[in-house]
């Protein structure tokens, strides 16, 4: 259901790595030179123990311990010393944000552009495109357009990483929609009606209105979680749209954002959308499922019957053992003249 861009300039590699790839005593400082030495590493199959420190992203509370097979498979087979730091998604761009403050940047990292972009001319990341020669599995599947986005001419500071062109889907409680009576939604009209009664009927039978429809977290202040499924309904782009030939971000799309903004704001106010969604943490929706609170959900396709994944249908059964995820299409917009496009996701 979502289709995703390709991340460019998503992992920076920061120009200390050049001093680890020397021999002790030595000082790498030039391109050519960090060419030669990587040629070197290959030719001896790494001789020389390199010590790695790697930051990267968690969504779910955690990450690897220090102590982990994965790890040890790594450093054995490369003859390295990987060292991972776990940050939760929520603080991670203000962690980047701590450590070019303090010019401390681990040695590799995912980056979203526009930090990389704010960072790219300052000289802490390393121009790799003088190695890249060296490692042919990992150009191979890489077009070197994909390369030039947001790297300046000439030079690759950034290591694009690709995403599955569709990965998360719409999920909701099918246990709740039999014992309501209820059919699974086709528009968004239909959708919010079911969310109505998931708030509202008491889905769970334990008495209470502590149930809600659906649920939402915000990052960097703009973007809302686990709602593509409405957001592609009200014709807002999945990041940017082309407009008269010109690229323009989903922000600005003013018709769509009203409409689909209008349509959050009655649902806070009737009590379907989930009230803590604004301070919500990104894992917090989930967390929810989790405990038999939320009947209409976002998930990767993956998570939603594996073990140990966060909101998925093993984990909410913890709590209610007929608890039972189902998928399908996503929602329609509606089909009147409110709204500037009809809005097949």
């Amino acid at each position: 259901m979502k289709k995703w861009i390709k991340s460019t300039a998503a992992m920076a590699l920061t120009a200390s790595m050049l001093a680890g790839c020397g021999s002790p005593g030595s000082t790498a400082s030039k391109p050519e030179d960090g060419a030669q030495q990587a040629s070197a590493g290959a030719a001896d199959q790494f001789k020389e123990k390199l010590s790695l420190n790697l930051m990267s992203i968690t969504y779910e509370g955690g990450g690897w311990p220090d102590k982990h097979p994965m790890i040890d498979y790594l450093n054995k087979k490369f003859n390295v010393d990987l060292k991972f730091q776990w940050v939760p998604s929520d603080s991670y761009t203000e962690k980047l944000g701590v450590l070019a403050a303090s010019n401390s940047f681990p040695d590799a990292f995912f980056i979203d552009m526009n930090n990389f972009l704010k960072w790219r001319d300052k000289g802490v990341f390393l121009d790799v495109k003088p190695l890249l020669g060296n490692y042919p599995n990992l150009t191979k599947d890489i077009k070197p357009e994909t390369f030039a986005i947001g790297n300046p001419s000439g030079k690759i500071y950034g290591v694009p990483v690709y995403t599955p062109e569709t990965r998360d889907t719409l999920v909701i409680r099918k246990d709740w929609l039999d014992k309501l009576g209820l059919k699974y939604p086709t528009n968004t009209d239909e959708l919010y009606n079911v969310a109505k009664a998931f708030a509202k009927n008491d889905p769970d039978g334990n008495g209470k209105e502590d149930t809600v429809g659906f649920s939402t977290s915000i990052s960097g202040g703009t973007t809302f979680n686990n709602l593509d499924y409405l957001k592609f309904a009200f014709g807002l782009a999945n990041g940017w749209k082309e407009v008269n030939g010109a690229l323009v971000p989903w922000q600005v799309q003013n018709k769509e954002l009203k409409d689909f903004l209008g349509y959050l704001r009655k649902a806070y106010a009737e009590g379907v959308l989930d009230k803590d969604f604004a301070v919500n943490k990104n894992n917090d929706p989930s967390v929810k499922a989790e405990a038999n609170k939320l009947g209409i959900h976002q998930l990767v396709a993956t998570a939603i019957y594996a073990e140990g994944s966060s909101g998925s249908e093993l984990n909410i059964k913890k709590t209610d053992p007929n608890a039972q995820w189902m998928t399908g299409a996503p929602p329609k917009g509606r089909l009147d003249t409110r709204y500037s496009r009809r809005g097949e996701p």
